[in-house]
């Protein structure tokens, strides 16, 4: 009996001492980094990269977005892992971001709350990589595991860094490098490259008064050729090319106008638009253009015949187009600030499917080799690969309200049209 009251007490003063670790040290924070070989806008472009978090976050299963526009401020997802054969889902919440700078964001699970920040800087070529961990535990059982706990979750922070340094490192670069801009152009929306005149068209909508906006001509040194080549327009968009003939979007029209004077030749419109945005030609010389707002699409006809060419509700706004053969490929915006995915339309039957979940608020979508695109996000600024069957890879971010862009792959040049800063960016893109 003496004994057991001796085991007794042992085990009440353990009891305590695990109760006083939750009171005194519930907390655990700590900092930690690396410096990586690689320049900072790719070791940003990767850690962005959700098809390669799995190779440096231990257990990463997927990002299953919940609320809010995807990679912005308020944006809400549950992350899955699997440890030790078991799944665990945490509520990731962004508080902050900061493209090519730092992204902070909380993550709330049963066992325990974090504030987390990532943070790049460049330094000499190379990029220092920092984490800023503040982690809490839920309960008192939690909290008092959390103080046995603080030099094992400190030390997965630094794998987890040590893991994204090699990742980074053997990343096979396909990040954008910026050669040039062009400036003063008043809020330019899309861009498109004409080889035979080797020169860029681009959409300026103008300061939103009737008749101010036009398509400018600018060579592939950034320079100004002429700012008003398509004169007298409204709220100019999406624009295609022919061998004669260049499209352009505008509110409610879809203008025709000669490729070599800028004249304009037609204007075609129809009772039930409401806002035309991107422009596409198929191989037979039909002309297709986004309603965004009706989620429509309309075609011009090699005949000259203006019309609803379908109609449905799974475009989801539709923004960007792309034809690729029989299969015409749709960016859409989606909703606001949720966003929208990419889809395919067979051109034969019509039918619409999802080949990805939502990305964001969809602008433009051009082809970038066999086998991927190039999209842009206009909210987020972000710029994307994504391939058939919808896997997506981050590779630049810039300013919000990136526009209608433009590669041109026999040049490696990847035009982005900067609407709210009115400039055109060039960046090299292999």
């Amino acid at each position: 009996m003496k004994y057991l009251k001796y085991i007794l007490g042992i085990i009440a003063i353990l009891a305590i001492g695990f109760f006083l670790l939750g009171v005194i040290k519930s907390e655990v924070s700590y900092d930690c980094q690396v410096i990586v070989d690689k320049p900072l806008a790719e070791s940003w472009a990767v850690s962005q990269d959700e098809s390669k978090m799995a190779d440096w976050l231990e257990g990463f299963q997927k990002i299953e977005h919940i609320s809010g526009t995807p990679d912005s401020v308020g944006a809400v997802s549950d992350v899955h892992f699997i440890t030790e054969g078991q799944e665990m889902v945490i509520r990731e919440t962004i508080t902050e971001i900061v493209p090519n700078e730092s992204v902070a964001m909380t993550f709330t699970s049963d066992f325990m709350d974090m504030d987390y920040k990532l943070s790049m800087n460049a330094v000499d070529g190379k990029t220092k990589i920092s984490s800023s961990t503040n982690a809490k535990g839920n309960g008192m059982f939690s909290k008092s595991l959390m103080a046995l706990m603080s030099s094992s979750i400190k030390e997965q922070e630094e794998t987890n860094l040590a893991n994204l340094k090699k990742v980074i490192e053997e990343n096979e670069s396909t990040t954008p490098t910026l050669i040039s801009e062009t400036l003063e152009l008043t809020h330019c929306e899309s861009a498109v490259y004409d080889a035979q005149n080797n020169r860029i068209y681009a959409s300026l909508i103008g300061n939103r008064e009737d008749g101010d906006g036009s398509v400018a001509t600018i060579g592939l040194d950034g320079k100004i050729l002429n700012k008003t080549f398509v004169a007298g327009l409204n709220d100019p968009k999406g624009i295609a090319i022919t061998k004669d003939k260049l499209y352009v979007s505008d509110v409610t029209e879809l203008v025709e106008a000669d490729l070599k004077t800028g004249k304009i030749l037609n204007k075609y419109t129809s009772e039930s638009i409401a806002f035309l945005n991107d422009v596409a030609i198929d191989n037979s010389g039909n002309v297709y253009v986004s309603d965004t707002r009706t989620s429509e699409i309309y075609q011009l006809g090699t005949n000259g015949n203006f019309s609803l060419w379908l109609a449905d509700a799974a475009l989801d706004n539709p923004n960007g187009l792309l034809v690729q053969g029989n299969t015409m490929y749709v960016a859409s915006w989606g909703s606001a600030p949720e966003g929208g995915r990419v889809s395919k339309i067979d051109m034969n039957t019509k039918s619409v499917d999802s080949i990805s979940t939502i990305i964001g608020n969809l602008d433009g979508i051009r082809p970038y080799d066999a086998n991927r695109m190039i999209i842009s996000d206009w909210r987020s600024g972000n710029i994307h690969l994504i391939d058939a069957e919808g896997n997506t890879e981050n590779i630049l971010t810039v300013g919000q309200s990136v526009g209608d862009i433009a590669y041109v792959k026999e040049k490696q040049l990847l035009l982005l049209p900067m609407n709210k800063q009115s400039r055109l960016l060039f960046y090299k893109l292999k």
